[in-house]
């Protein structure tokens, strides 16, 4: 396994640049030909047959072989850069990812688990309050009442994922652009279903309205017998209010969120009344005493 600090990477690069430069010898040119090129005035002649376009004698385009050293030695040098920060960061987190505002670049994931401890038993960030509206009328609730808790595994998932999902060399991209632009992730946060159903009976109560089923009419005359529809009733959909809620943990400071009802069918209806073919009375019973 590859051990060489990003430092001392970096130094071995910068003194191979530097060598590389010195002895970089470039290619003599022809003057004349130069004229030549750029004097529209001139044709060429004979004596410029045997050059190419920049001027350059075709014949002493032949790499030298100290060259081609120099070259095998930058695309070693490069590789093993390249191989370095690929051990370095294969289990780390990239540069420029936080945490509810705490850097947790360059760490693994235990070590990230150890430095998250301390900061989600801090009250702001794992104990707060959350406002519900539904029209004009509005609740607050109790983070804890409501059943929400940090997933601490997957918080940290999250910023080791971030700015990963292609191959390696592909990545360097997305991390510069994490480096300019630093990527703010909040706790993950899940939500006890039961708990939270639980923790809206309150709210539930206010706005819940029972459905009524359909029934006969008898006329005073008791010669006809219409049907009276049923009524729909309304009750919070606590599946797609959930849903609002998570996505206001996204955010440092939540918004309210909207309680989402929905329509409660009636268990009587009025084609299951009429299927039956009730024109009249059917029977009437009277009780002496």
């Amino acid at each position: 396994r590859c051990k060489l600090s990003h430092l001392h990477l970096t130094v071995c690069s910068v003194r191979f640049i530097s060598i590389v430069t010195k002895q970089i010898n470039l290619i003599p040119v022809n003057q004349k030909i130069f004229q030549n090129i750029f004097n529209h005035s001139q044709p060429y002649t004979e004596n410029s047959r045997s050059y190419n376009k920049v001027g350059v004698k075709l014949g002493e385009r032949k790499l030298k072989p100290a060259m081609i050293k120099r070259t095998i030695l930058f695309l070693i040098v490069v590789t093993i850069l390249l191989l370095g920060d690929y051990v370095y960061h294969r289990n780390r987190i990239f540069a420029g990812v936080e945490i509810s505002g705490f850097p947790v670049s360059g760490l693994t994931i235990e070590q990230a688990k150890k430095h998250l401890d301390k900061i989600f038993q801090d009250d702001k960030i794992s104990h707060f309050s959350i406002d519900f509206i539904h029209n004009e009328k509005k609740w607050n609730l109790d983070s804890k009442l409501l059943g929400i808790s940090i997933n601490k595994e997957a918080s940290i998932q999250r910023a080791f994922n971030t700015g990963r999902g292609r191959s390696f060399l592909l990545l360097y991209p997305r991390r510069l652009a994490l480096l300019m632009n630093p990527a703010h992730l909040q706790p993950h946060y899940t939500v006890d279903r039961t708990t939270f159903i639980q923790a809206l009976e309150p709210v539930a109560e206010v706005l819940r309205q029972d459905p009524v089923d359909a029934q006969f009419n008898l006329s005073s005359n008791r010669s006809e017998v219409t049907i009276i529809p049923e009524q729909y009733g309304v009750n919070i959909n606590y599946t797609a209010t959930l849903r609002a809620l998570h996505q206001q943990l996204e955010y440092p400071e939540p918004e309210a969120v909207s309680v989402v009802m929905q329509n409660v069918p009636a268990i009587i209806t009025a084609e299951y009344l009429g299927s039956l073919n009730i024109t009249g009375e059917i029977a009437a019973t009277q009780t002496v005493i």
